[in-house]
């Protein structure tokens, strides 16, 4: 386990002294321009220049359609994921206040009973 730590350190320390860039969004190594030179040399040789721009063209609508895809599937998702709060958020009930234009059953007009204020005999309360 400790051989493979220290490889794995090795190689972080290697791809420090070359000089790679790390991509900011993925926090993966991106290509070098030797690299690139590298690949398209191999490209070449393995394809032919007769038929390397047509299979750029047709790996170039490959990675579009890869892209449109994955957007469509995002637009759809968060949709989806709108709808679904819609569905589960809480019904906001308005409060509910009493009625005071009908009295209830054993209330006058000025309010519930015994709560009307009685005068006493003198006519103060």
């Amino acid at each position: 386990m400790a051989f493979l730590k220290s490889r794995t350190q090795d190689l972080k320390v290697l791809l420090r002294t070359r000089r790679t860039k790390i991509c900011p969004a993925t926090g993966k190594t991106m290509l070098s321009p030797s690299d690139t030179i590298i690949i398209f040399v191999a490209a070449l040789l393995l394809f032919g220049p007769e038929h390397l721009p047509r299979i750029a063209k047709q790996l170039g609508e490959a990675m579009r359609h890869v892209q449109n895809t994955t957007h469509a599937f995002m637009q759809e998702m968060d949709r989806a994921a709108v709808a679904a709060e819609i569905k589960t958020a809480p019904a906001v009930i308005p409060e509910q206040l009493p009625d005071t234009a009908t009295p209830a059953p054993g209330e006058d007009a000025s309010g519930p009973a015994g709560s009307s204020r009685e005068t006493g005999p003198s006519g103060t309360a």
